[in-house]
């Protein structure tokens, strides 16, 4: 009588990269300090009709504290762009959870007032 064949070997085990889902400020999640901060121009179009107001935006920061993605919340839609534009170039020091640079969602207020 054959003995029965060997069992196959098994099978390696393939890391698969952590994806960092954002996390949300909040909590224990504290927002980061500002580093850099570009201040936004006015439109024309909104000076000259008078128009003041608070553009409020969603951003995520990657791990190293750069805004990596806008979203349009709220405000005047003659100072969105104006606002996007700025806070594009804003650097953020990185969020750590656990001693681990997290990408981070967070909320950016921009106010537009004549003087």
């Amino acid at each position: 009588m054959a003995s029965p064949p060997p069992p196959p070997p098994p099978t390696p085990k393939v890391e698969v990269p952590k994806v960092k889902t954002p996390v949300r400020i909040g909590g224990k999640v504290r927002a980061p300090h500002i580093l850099k901060r570009i201040e936004p121009t006015y439109p024309p179009l909104a000076r000259n009709a008078r128009i003041q107001g608070t553009v409020t935006l969603e951003a995520t920061l990657t791990e190293q504290g750069r805004v990596a993605d806008l979203k349009f919340v709220s405000g005047h839609p003659l100072l969105i762009q104006s606002a996007m534009d700025a806070a594009r170039q804003w650097q953020y020091e990185p969020t750590y959870l656990n001693d681990v640079a997290y990408p981070v969602v967070l909320y950016i207020t921009i106010n537009f007032l004549l003087q």
